[in-house]
């Protein structure tokens, strides 16, 4: 894993200046072997947009579980319907 701060594009929400936080590769499988695959962490430089933005991200990640698990019940209620 490597650290850098290399100042990319503006951020959409706010303008300001986005930086990478966090870059790392992955070994991917695929069909033919594996892919090298690299990701980075962008963040914002303006901490109130940063700080909103993970906190809109948090609540979304909830609705995701929340769903997930209302639809776990619903396969599981289905299947005893069915029984």
């Amino acid at each position: 894993m490597k650290n850098t701060s290399e100042k990319l594009a503006p951020c959409t929400r706010c303008g300001s200046e986005q930086i990478v936080a966090k870059t790392w590769t992955e070994n991917v499988p695929n069909l033919v072997g594996t892919t090298t695959v690299q990701y980075s962490i962008m963040v914002c430089t303006n901490e109130a947009c940063q700080k909103e933005f993970d906190q809109n991200r948090l609540k979304e990640k909830e609705k995701r579980q929340q769903l997930q698990l209302q639809k776990e019940e619903r396969t599981k209620n289905n299947a005893k319907k069915k029984a």
